[in-house]
């Protein structure tokens, strides 16, 4: 798709006469003469009138340039009846202001060749284009030379900046006194975009596009010369495809022998969900981080041992299930992945949390069971929105006091680690339902555990608790306690009273 441009043209009567016929001859012959005139589509409209310029805008354009009369405080559009319309500065800023803002909007340049533009100039880059504009009153046919090496110095690899030079020294090498009045503001290292119209290959009954058809081929070629077949929905164990407008959207590719992904993944950048379960995956690509569209990620049950640092460029990821790989650590860009909900992580290696881990601040859903942690980073309790945490499995001694941050949270897994004692922290899990502790080395458990009266599962079997504190009995909602295999001693009445419900319900 070519660059597209508007070029506006306004010469009412009652102001200076201006040639806007020769200034439009000029920038088409500047366009032609770059080499490069089947890369633009230039929308010139002389003689323009506001209500015209605001339905031409309706389309999208990455330039824009207007030609005219302006002063500090007014630009100057015509009227049906060739006269003078002027239109306050502010006003019209926030006219393209509001263009600005529309989903679809390309607009990167917009070139003022007129009077005493460069406050309007000014204030339209601060809204994040680059603007050029005039900061005195210029002769037209200084006007005329500066189109005339704007365009002509284009090609795809020049900038916005470049173009602009070498249309101040086309007006310098003219000796023209006016060479210094033009004014860039903004990003001039910005370039116009080319967008090529894809080439599209039938596939399983629908067309995709060139790119997308050759990875699907190359998959191919990895899984056994088998085809993948298109289908409505990718799912966990979905062996398949879908899309949409040609372009690959999901794809799942389970139990499938896929011994590594190609680099070229990266060219599918409108895929959603990749499922990758149960194959032989040692590593992944760094291109992975090239999926801005990625929102799902399944690849449990492979051999992967090292996360690309490029992971963290997955900013639409929403959910990440590594669990049964061989994980040693989780690099630190972990913590860039802002839209995380669900990160599965279990039945891996990993020895240590990096602390980046307290920036997932979407994340409900965490699971690092069957690891080898030691230590929890104090930044678990920056996970504000945490409901389920599950650390069962590991070699945790201890537990941060920030631990009591989560004041979301509901199901608490901690089985099977090396817990002697819990923190006084422990009554800041206000939304606490379902605490599970079997098979630690607790040896009493802190007073504070009595202002959980959200907890109805407590699982305290397998401990070393000789007796537990008599706010226990504060737990009101408490369903389900089970406490077997501990060497109680001593029982007050008032826990031993308290006790009997429980026994009651079995």
């Amino acid at each position: 798709m070519p660059i597209k441009g508007l070029a506006v043209f306004s010469a009412p009567r009652g102001k200076e006469r201006l040639n806007i016929r020769l200034e439009k001859e000029t920038l088409v012959k500047a366009i032609n003469n770059t080499g490069y005139a089947h890369l633009f589509d230039i929308t010139p409209e002389l003689h323009i009138t506001l209500p015209k310029f605001k339905e031409l805008l309706k389309d999208d354009f990455q330039l824009i340039q207007f030609s005219g009369h302006s002063n500090q405080t007014h630009i100057f559009f015509e009227k049906e009846d060739g006269t003078s319309r002027r239109i306050p500065i502010n006003s019209f800023i926030k006219f393209i202001e509001k263009k600005l803002q529309s989903p679809d909007n390309q607009l990167k340049c917009m070139i003022f060749n007129s009077c005493f533009s460069f406050k309007l100039g000014e204030e339209l880059s601060k809204l994040g284009i680059c603007t050029i504009s005039m900061e005195q009153e210029i002769k037209e046919e200084a006007a005329r030379l500066f189109t005339e090496g704007f365009y002509e110095a284009y090609s795809p690899e020049t900038t916005i900046l470049e173009m602009f030079e070498n249309a101040k020294n086309n007006m310098q090498l003219h000796n023209h006194p006016n060479w210094k009045i033009p004014e860039l503001k903004g990003d001039g290292n910005l370039k116009f975009d080319i967008i090529e119209i894809p080439e599209f290959q039938p596939y399983q009954g629908v067309l995709l596009i060139q790119e997308h058809y050759e990875i699907l081929k190359e998959f191919e070629g990895l899984i056994g010369n088998k085809s993948i077949p298109i289908v409505n929905k990718v799912e966990i164990d979905t062996f398949g495809f879908s899309e949409n407008d040609g372009r690959i959207i999901s794809l799942g590719l389970p139990s499938c022998g896929l011994t590594f992904l190609p680099f070229s993944i990266k060219n599918l950048n409108s895929l959603q969900i990749l499922g990758l379960n149960n194959n032989e995956i040692t590593t992944l690509p760094k291109t992975i981080g090239h999926l801005n569209s990625l929102q799902i990620l399944w690849i449990k049950n492979n051999k992967i041992k090292i996360l690309p640092d490029t992971i963290g460029n997955l900013k639409s990821l929403t959910e990440l299930n590594l669990s049964a790989n061989q994980l040693l650590n989780l690099p630190e860009s972990i913590g860039n992945l802002q839209s995380l909900i669900k990160l599965e992580l279990y039945h891996n290696q990993i020895k240590k949390i990096p602390k980046t881990i307290g920036s997932l601040n979407s994340l409900q859903t965490l699971n690092l069971s069957k690891n080898q942690l030691n230590e929890i980073p104090d930044e678990i309790g920056q996970l504000k929105l945490l409901t389920y945490l599950d650390l069962s499995d590991n070699l945790i001694k201890s537990l941060p006091s920030t631990i009591g941050q989560l004041n979301s949270l509901k199901n608490l897994i901690l089985n099977s680690n090396r817990l002697v004692s819990l923190p006084i922290s422990i009554d800041g899990l206000t939304s606490l339902i379902y605490l599970s502790l079997w098979k630690n080395k607790l040896k009493k458990l802190p007073n504070s555990i009595g202002n959980l009266k959200s907890l109805e599962y407590l699982i305290l079997s397998d401990n070393q608790l000789k007796s537990f504190p008599i706010s226990i009995i504060c737990c009101k909602n408490l369903e389900i306690f089970s406490f077997k295999n501990n060497p109680i001693k001593i029982v007050p009445h008032e826990i031993s009273s308290w006790l009997k419900k429980f026994r009651k319900k079995k």
